[in-house]
């Protein structure tokens, strides 16, 4: 699908459902997933180069961003939430080990190919789940952080934080996407809320070497004795040394 394409499916998605009176509003999380429309367009497509991966998503609220992944990249969906009524396959601390290898089982041991991280989003909780899931991911597979601009309250900066800890040294490609808009309710502070999406794309495996296996010298031959009265003297054998390679 060309981009062309994918905006046009992706915004069918967006509105589906929804009468003229609902597509006049800007922000309309009843309906839309929590998400700046553009920053979560720009990221879908980012993410699309992966053929039918498997999407792990921490946090899904209402379920609203799941037709995306799966209709857009042919995606299959396994959600995490600690919220027992919510939509999720798996509930439970997404930080925890224990919760990792129940969607590891659900997903017959398959890794995510693409990580979702929009669940707990004080530093720790952020923390976290980058600890418990960073090498679970499939390598060239995407860890995306929602929130990477959330700054106007405390209790919500982690992912803030922890993008500002890990982006500036990552290893292989990042994005930091982010569009600024003044629809979105304004927090106790008096700000505006943002969002912002931080994608990091994980290295790809290096590759493994075989070594190379090592003969075993050959057995060293006695040199002949010398025979009375002369003067010659054991022939010596000049020894190369072995390279081994690793």
């Amino acid at each position: 699908m060309n981009r062309m394409d994918f905006e046009k499916a992706f915004w069918k998605l967006w509105f589906e459902g929804q009468d003229a009176k609902e597509r006049t509003k800007m922000w309309y999380p009843a309906k839309r997933p929590h998400q700046i429309p553009e920053e979560f367009l720009e990221c879908l497509w980012i993410c699309s180069g992966i053929p039918k991966p498997l999407v792990v998503e921490i946090g899904v609220m209402n379920g609203h961003q799941r037709k995306f992944w799966e209709k857009l990249l042919k995606a299959r969906y396994i959600g995490i939430d600690k919220a027992p009524h919510s939509p999720a396959e798996v509930h439970g601390d997404s930080g925890n080990p224990k919760t990792r290898e129940k969607v590891m089982e659900l997903s017959g041991n398959r890794r995510p190919d693409i990580l979702f991280v929009d669940g707990n989003h004080s530093y720790g909780g952020v923390k976290a789940d980058w600890e418990n899931w960073k090498d679970a991911l499939n390598p060239q597979g995407f860890l995306c952080f929602h929130d990477t601009h959330h700054d106007h309250a405390e209790y919500c900066s982690g992912a803030v934080k922890l993008w500002a800890e890990v982006s500036p040294t990552w290893r292989a490609p990042c994005w930091d996407i982010f569009h600024k808009v003044e629809y979105l309710p304004r927090a106790q502070t008096g700000q505006r809320k943002q969002c912002g999406i931080g994608i990091l794309q994980i290295p790809p495996a290096e590759p493994k070497t075989k070594a190379t296996p090592t003969k075993s010298p050959a057995p060293r031959k006695k040199a002949p004795a010398t025979a009375p009265g002369s003067t010659a003297t054991p022939a010596t054998k000049a020894r190369s040394r072995r390279k081994s390679g690793s």
